[in-house]
């Protein structure tokens, strides 16, 4: 569990940010229930993630 996020959850009409967390792809960010939940390529190894968004939107 992240205790915050850079990346930006689908939602309105907009797409999610995308990047990586510690060099894993981050491919789907959403909001449910007021929580923040990332999708990856693969799990995450160990807490703290270093975070690096895209520029560029899906």
């Amino acid at each position: 569990m992240l205790n915050g996020t850079a990346f930006y959850p689908t939602g309105g009409g907009q797409p999610c940010d995308t990047g990586t967390l510690d060099g894993i792809g981050v491919t789907s960010v959403e909001e449910i229930d007021g929580e923040i939940r990332h999708y990856l390529a693969t799990a995450l190894p160990e807490l703290p993630a270093q975070a690096e968004v895209s520029k560029k939107k899906m």
